[in-house]
């Protein structure tokens, strides 16, 4: 058994012999992966949870996977799958991960899903594609029709590829998205001014928040952000910034956030400090606790609020 590092992922010691030098995912296959309704791009790993819940259900995504640590870490098809796992077999992973999950502080849903949840590269032999030892395909559409109609084993468990998850109501191609100007920068990325083009067709004003992820630092931040993501993208209140979703199916990733366009509350205060009357400032404190009580209704505390973190409509 070996531990590829696609975030602590098991998986089968198979030698990935392609061409496509240490990059790993090519055009062509990334062409071809998009037009699957059930391609998720670079998906964090921690997304997985709240789409994959029963046997069967499965997608494709893809991760950067670090097989060689001499190496540069390489890009890889990742087909992710809820298998039904003999009851033995299943009870010890759900043992071994209840330990992990209760250290980590994580729910009981994602410890149910975690016994049964398998993440798999599909990795190259001699020009073609393979998540079984003995079994190649020439093309990734035929392995995928294979499975669909005939069960694998990963490790002795059995799995099939029942019910395919779609693209989500939050995750969008980077084609719906549009960069406008640059509306400021950190240790994540920057933040541009941009367009939207929702599901419906219409077009929206938003701010993009661009990732970068060269070093440790930047890579810890994205998965932050990712995280509030996650966290705030059902979020509904006129006082707390809209969280429209993910674009995720190239890099850099983007958080594609509602734009608000009067700035941050600190710098207002600063360039109107003689021009706020009191009755603005206790409209815009208002406004602020009704946003932190929406929050705190649903179980999230903010943690840094301040004005420079505030924004003016």
């Amino acid at each position: 058994m070996g531990l590829s590092k696609e975030r602590g992922t098991k998986q089968s010691e198979i030698k990935s012999e392609d061409a496509h030098g240490t990059e790993g995912l090519d055009k062509e296959e990334e062409k071809t992966l998009k037009e699957f309704e059930f391609y998720h791009g670079f998906l964090p790993r921690e997304d997985l949870f709240c789409l994959l819940k029963y046997v069967g259900e499965f997608l494709i995504r893809v991760s950067e996977v670090d097989n060689d640590p001499h190496q540069k870490m390489k890009r890889e098809i990742i087909l992710s799958v809820v298998c039904e796992c003999p009851p033995g077999e299943l009870s010890r992973l759900q043992n071994i991960d209840e330990k992990e999950d209760e250290a980590q502080g994580k729910k009981g849903y994602e410890k149910k899903v975690r016994g049964k949840l398998k993440n798999v590269i599909v990795r190259r032999k001699n020009g073609k594609y393979l998540v079984e030892v003995a079994r190649l395909f020439e093309s990734i559409p035929e392995l995928i029709k294979h499975y669909r109609e005939t069960p694998g084993k990963l490790n002795k468990i059995s799995f099939i590829l029942k019910y395919p998850i779609k693209q989500q109501p939050w995750e969008y191609f980077h084609s719906d998205v549009q960069q406008g100007k640059l509306l400021g920068e950190g240790a994540f990325g920057e933040v541009r001014a941009g367009t939207l083009k929702l599901k419906s067709g219409r077009i929206v004003e938003v701010a993009i928040k661009v990732t970068k992820g060269c070093t440790d630092i930047g890579k810890a931040k994205i998965k932050e952000m990712m995280k509030e993501a996650r966290l705030m993208r059902n979020f509904r209140h006129r006082n707390v910034v809209r969280i429209y979703g993910v674009a995720v199916d190239e890099q850099p990733l983007y958080i594609i956030l509602e734009l608000v366009k009067g700035g941050a509350l600190n710098t207002f205060l600063k360039e109107n400090a003689n021009k706020v009357e009191v009755k603005d400032k206790m409209d815009m404190c208002l406004g602020a606790a009704l946003g932190v009580e929406y929050l705190h209704s649903n179980q999230c505390m903010h943690r840094d609020l301040a004005a420079r973190n505030c924004l003016i409509t």
